[in-house]
């Protein structure tokens, strides 16, 4: 029997539509196509070999590329040699319907897991609803004192923090109003039972934590990104590498938090206090941070660029080197704050507070100091260039005179020996553009 004539049999009689889907089915998607694409060039090359070698057929009659004459006996019957097309298109169809079936298949998966995760979900929910309730219960009736500090607490945070890491939004916030709604005593569940939690890498993007108590709670790489932080207490969280985009963290106590290369892009921390907190390599661009309290605070080398920091309290605050282009920070309360080599280009320090700040080495070129209080600060080596400087109180200052000759305008200004300004006193070279 000719070898062709024997895989078409063999092709025929095979369930190659059932066998090639369970096979597919167990793969992964790259798998799958390169385990399809590996098996037809695999069969068309030892095919092709075959004919070449084998049979001694020419290429140009194998590939059907290209004409040729077929010779025709007279005393027999002809069969001409099957081309690569030929073979091709015996194994088209299976190959087509395989694929098909796979597809469908993982998709049938899917579905059948999206309905199970989602059913697992529910359950979890429930049942930890249920054994909180069974706890408040047996806690309740035997008046326990100090509820916060007892095993069964640690075994509820144990199970909270479980049941948080398998529930999709919807539910954690179901969860999350019942640690707000359920108390014991006095105490709200809310106010204790995720303090000092471990929820290192957790998901509970957009969950509601309005007020909740996450004090010296490790969240490390947690997604936290669009959640609601209203009045949150944060305060010595373990929060680095933490995705805080878009979150509100309105009124949030970050007092001492661990923020360093968190990702705090559009977050609104509007009156946030941030004192003592660690920000060093952090994300803030485009920020609303009208009074915020970062006092005491590390962002050295930290990017701010075009941030709202508006009245902002950054009172001794490490700002050395950082990127602060076009920031805004109106009436901000600088006092004591080291912005050595800090990038101020065209920064908004209208009326803010900058007394014995250390600004030594900063970029202020066409920078807003209009009335801003720069009493007793090193502005030593600071690029003044174009700095509308109006106003503004620098006695006691550390600038010099060629410095001072490169800004924009000193219009009303108190100068470091304690005088306004007055061109007839103060005879320093001035460009004729800086007058």
């Amino acid at each position: 029997m000719k070898i062709f004539e024997f895989l078409s049999k063999r092709l025929a009689n095979m369930k190659i539509f059932e066998f090639l889907s369970k096979r597919l089915a167990k793969l992964s998607k790259p798998q799958t196509f390169f385990a399809i694409l590996t098996l037809v060039v695999s069969v068309v090359i030892i095919w092709a070999a075959y004919l070449r070698f084998a049979k001694g057929y020419a290429w140009a009659d194998w590939t059907g590329f290209e004409a040729h004459t077929i010779p025709k006996p007279t005393d027999s019957e002809y069969i001409p040699a099957k081309t690569l097309w030929d073979f091709l298109g015996l194994l088209i169809i299976p190959v087509v319907l395989a694929v098909v079936a796979f597809v469908f298949n993982s998709q049938q998966q899917k579905r059948g897991q999206a309905i199970e995760a989602d059913h697992q979900r529910e359950t979890a929910l429930q049942a930890y609803l249920d054994k909180m309730a069974e706890l408040l219960l047996k806690e309740g009736s035997e008046g326990t004192k100090d509820i916060t500090d007892s095993l069964t607490m640690d075994l509820a945070r144990t199970r909270t923090v479980t049941a948080l890491r398998i529930l999709d939004k919807d539910r954690g916030n179901i969860l999350i109003h019942f640690l707000r709604d359920a108390t014991i005593g006095d105490a709200k569940l809310d106010s204790f039972i995720l303090k000092q939690a471990s929820l290192r890498g957790i998901d509970i993007r957009g969950i509601d934590l309005t007020g909740a108590n996450l004090s010296e709670a490790d969240l490390t790489k947690a997604h936290l990104n669009e959640a609601d932080l209203t009045g949150a207490n944060l305060t010595k969280a373990h929060l680095n590498g933490a995705d805080l985009a878009g979150a509100d963290l309105t009124k949030a106590h970050l007092n001492g938090a661990h923020l360093n290369d968190a990702d705090l892009t559009k977050a609104n921390l509007n009156e946030a206090d941030l004192t003592g907190a660690n920000l060093r390599h952090v994300h803030f661009s485009t920020n609303l941070l009208c009074g915020v309290h970062l006092g005491r605070f590390h962002l050295s080398q930290a990017d701010l660029t075009g941030a709202h920091l508006y009245w902002a309290h950054l009172n001794e605050a490490d700002l050395t080197g950082a990127h602060l282009n076009g920031v805004h920070l109106n009436e901000a309360h600088l006092n004591e704050a080291h912005l050595n080599r800090a990038n101020l280009n065209k920064a908004d320090l209208n009326g803010a507070h900058l007394n014995d700040a250390d600004l030594a080495g900063a970029h202020l070129n066409g920078a807003h100091l209009n009335d801003a209080d720069l009493s007793g600060a090193d502005l030593s080596g600071a690029n003044l260039s174009g700095a509308d400087l109006s106003k503004a109180n620098l006695s006691g200052a550390t600038v010099s005179n060629q410095q001072l000759a490169l800004a924009k305008s000193l219009k009303g200004a108190t100068m470091p020996d304690g005088k306004v300004y007055d061109p007839a006193i103060h005879t320093f070279t001035r460009t004729e553009s800086n007058k």
